[in-house]
């Protein structure tokens, strides 16, 4: 997804990292791709101008996985 949203990434000067620390994924690869996109596209939207964007996916136990999307945007009011 980050190759993918390059062009967006560059346009604003985030800074993207990616850490995977996780055996294979079973799951739907087209609406986990979607997720992903949307997850990214929204924490791009979100920065502002050089800000960071951090993508974790980590076990969490022998058959299921934690995936965050972090980024240090302001956030949203309730």
């Amino acid at each position: 997804m980050l190759r993918t949203l390059s062009f967006d990434i560059e346009e604003k000067q985030v800074t993207a990292k990616s850490i995977v620390e996780t055996p294979q994924i079973e799951a739907d690869e087209q609406l986990l791709r979607q997720v992903l996109f949307n997850l990214i596209l929204n924490s791009i939207q979100a920065v502002a101008v050089g800000g960071l964007i951090e993508i974790i996916v980590r076990p969490s136990s022998a058959t299921e996985a934690i995936l965050e999307v972090r980024d240090n945007g302001a956030g949203s009011a309730a």
